[in-house]
């Protein structure tokens, strides 16, 4: 793997060393997770929903994650729309923002830039400005409650 910062280079090396002696992918996934969490400047908690008593069906499964952490607001993938009744987060009293993510274009070591690589890529391309990178093409959308997004006529909030 080449890149401008070997630093990181050298400590995805020790990282991946030290995984290597986890006997469970889920370990080795929290670890990763929690290393990319660290570069990018990430300071967000994570909880784990298998450690939590949770139902199987999806509203409720997330309604259920909020309440358990005190959460006043849910941001929620553009595809949540699919699933997510509406209704029922705002009856239990929390927003739901959509995020819509464009994938930024970074200096790549070489040739024309490609998108939709690894996090890896940015953080060798990008070295301490990755999770700012990350973060500034965020983009709230408009939240609708109910079945037909589409329409404006039940809209909560904008982005």
């Amino acid at each position: 793997i080449k890149g401008r910062y070997l630093t990181i280079r050298s400590e995805i090396n020790y990282h991946a060393t030290t995984l290597v002696e986890s006997t469970s992918l889920a370990e080795v996934n929290r670890a990763s997770v929690a290393w990319l969490q660290k570069e990018l400047g990430i300071d967000t908690p994570i909880v784990a929903a298998s450690e939590m008593d949770l139902i199987e069906e999806p509203t409720q499964r997330l309604l259920d994650i909020c309440s358990e952490l005190g959460a006043s607001n849910y941001l929620a993938g553009v595809d949540g729309r699919k699933y997510m009744e509406l209704d029922r987060f705002a009856a239990a009293g929390i927003e739901v923002v959509f995020q819509g993510f464009e994938h930024p274009n970074y200096s790549q070591l070489h040739g024309e830039f490609t998108s939709h690589l690894s996090a890896l890529d940015l953080l060798f391309n990008c070295g301490p400005e990755s999770g700012k990178i990350v973060r500034s093409n965020r983009k709230k959308l408009p939240i609708y409650i109910g079945v037909d997004h589409e329409h404006t006529g039940n809209r909560c909030t904008s982005g």
